[in-house]
């Protein structure tokens, strides 16, 4: 037998393999749904083709549930363009597969919602960076043609089924949900936004009109009920969790406004905007489903209970804020994560000019800027069974270096240290990152509450010729540090400021500290989309922030504990 009839008979062997997998897409998490499950569910589903403008072809795949109560239109994020087509007689999804309303479409069907995911239209054209573009170079996520597409699908379910409607997307797709909502209604039964874009980087540039994506739309022209959804760990630059509050506040006109905040899930696989993370909520994804259609059931039918979206998060950590208030009158507000019995207490400074803009929303205090490297550490080291207080700048001015260093600040901050050692009688870590190694610094070589010092991605050098503190933490006294020092860098740190050298340097300053362990690390993607914009990405561990918390928690419980 020749080498070709070998291969031939490996390749028919393989067909009951390969062929589910081409049928079905081979879900690589959550459920993975075969023809045969989809049959015990008395689940069905087809492409379906109409004409959704004259002349303009729409697809659409359906998806049937035997007993319906409403209906779903998912609006998947990227550009939305799925090349539906049909292999062996079955429906495909040969594009943006991996995208969380596309990988779990069923999870709907399964709970009793007829499913519509939308495909592009005949008369569109991806254009990359600049989005997907309609015949008038118009962004089609933004278009009246978009719309006009959205109510033909609807009619059309409504036509085969007359139940509620729902429009859902996803990421960008939020855009169109918004689109949608501001623009038409008639149809329309209520919308839902999951992982809201509202920001933008220097690859979305169709979005120059609008850096707050979303947030920048005509949302008080909504009039729709509304669910926004939101991963409390959701650390995308492009989608920020807080911003799901900000959302709410914007919609007044909605006519009934719910957020869902959820936590948990698997270990993130790649970027922080991508899909396995919990911007695609990775790991819990039939049980946001599952709350999800439970809503939409329950804005349909009284039968159906209400889902509670706040018990899942509540019971594991309690947020709460605090104005502290010094005796000129300055203010400085933190915010607390805490588990029920905490060990220790870390209070932490940003980098930057340590602003965190904390506000009050019905789910407890959220975090203006979250995409920073503590406010990203906060519940992770939480979870592990710390308190946590994160610090902003007085007042919410902005500062700089020099001003960090200061016997100012150090009686703002002073009144910060005492009230969490007098809320929680426990031992007191400072913790500073970058330029929030300035506060740590000045609060451990002053206040007696603080008994151990961390800091992450150190500075030796300045790159501004008239700064103040030109040689960075070099400048402070850290001969006067007397107590155990962490000191956590980064090898592929290029911000020129700190990183391996910048450790090493201060780690040799820190003669009189009883123990000095610095921990230099080279996990990570630094050269990502998302560095572009906010650059240095080892410099302030985006995506990593895990390994950050696992070294401080390492050297909390081998020396402080």
């Amino acid at each position: 037998m020749g080498i070709k009839s070998v291969l031939q008979l490996l390749l028919l062997s393989l067909l009951p393999i390969l062929i589910p997998c081409l049928l079905w897409g081979c879900s690589t998490s959550g459920k993975s749904f075969t023809a045969s499950d989809l049959e015990q569910l008395g689940i069905s589903e087809k492409i379906v083709q109409i004409e959704s403008r004259p002349g303009v072809k729409l697809r659409f795949l359906l998806i049937m549930p035997e007993n319906p109560v409403a209906s779903v239109i998912l609006l998947p994020g990227g550009s939305g363009e799925l090349k539906l087509r049909e292999s062996f007689g079955k429906p495909q999804v040969n594009r943006i597969k991996d995208v969380y309303l596309v990988r779990n479409r069923y999870n709907y069907a399964k709970d009793g919602l007829i499913v519509a995911l939308m495909d592009v239209p005949s008369d569109c054209k991806n254009s990359g960076e600049m989005g997907v573009r309609t015949k008038n170079g118009k962004l089609y996520k933004m278009s009246a043609e978009q719309t006009e597409d959205i109510r033909s699908v609807a009619a059309y379910l409504k036509q085969i089924d007359n139940r509620p409607v729902w429009v859902m997307g996803t990421s960008r797709g939020t855009i169109s949900v918004a689109n949608i909502g501001i623009r038409q209604t008639d149809g329309i039964d209520g919308l839902v936004f999951t992982s809201t874009l509202s920001s933008k980087d220097e690859k979305h540039k169709f979005l120059d009109e609008y850096p707050n994506a979303v947030l920048d739309m005509d949302l008080n022209k909504i009039t729709l009920p509304v669910l926004v959804v939101a991963h409390r760990d959701d650390y995308c630059i492009l989608s920020h969790s807080s911003d799901a509050s900000v959302l709410k506040e914007k919609l007044i006109n909605a006519k009934d406004t719910q957020v869902a905040y959820f936590t948990g899930g698997k270990k993130q696989k790649g970027s922080e905007c991508g899909w396995y993370s919990p911007h695609g909520f990775y790991g819990i994804e039939e049980r946001v489903d599952k709350q999800i259609a439970q809503f939409i059931k329950s804005k349909t039918d009284s039968a159906y209970p209400a889902p509670n979206f706040r018990s899942d998060y509540l019971s594991m950590l309690n947020h709460r804020s605090f104005n502290i208030e010094n005796e000129k009158g300055q203010v400085v507000k933190i915010i607390v994560a805490s588990p029920e019995l905490p060990r220790g207490v870390f209070v932490m400074f940003r980098n930057g000019d340590g602003r965190l803009n904390i506000y009050e929303t019905d789910d407890g205090p959220e975090i203006g800027y979250k995409f920073v490297l503590v406010s990203r550490c906060m519940d992770r080291l939480a979870k592990q069974g710390f308190a946590v207080a994160v610090v902003s700048s007085i007042n919410e001015d902005r500062l700089r270096w020099h001003e960090r260093s200061t016997q100012e600040y150090l009686k703002a901050i002073e009144p910060v240290f005492s009230f969490l050692k007098q809320e929680y009688n426990l031992p007191i870590w400072a913790v500073g990152n970058a330029d929030g190694g300035f506060s740590a610094i000045n609060a451990a070589l002053h206040l007696p509450q603080v008994e151990a010092l961390m800091l992450i991605s150190p500075i030796d050098r300045s790159k501004i010729k008239s700064a103040k503190l030109p040689n960075g933490y070099k400048d402070l006294d850290l001969q006067a540090v007397r107590m155990p020092t962490l000191i956590i860098a980064h090898t592929k740190d290029s911000s020129g400021i700190s990183g391996p050298r910048a450790a090493k340097n201060i780690a040799s300053e820190l003669v009189n500290s009883p123990l000095v362990t610095v921990d230099i690390f080279s996990e990570g993607k630094p050269n990502s989309s998302i560095g572009k914009k906010w650059g240095k990405i080892p410099h302030s561990f985006v995506g990593r922030s895990d390994i950050v918390v696992q070294s401080i928690v390492n050297f909390t419980e081998l020396n402080l504990l």
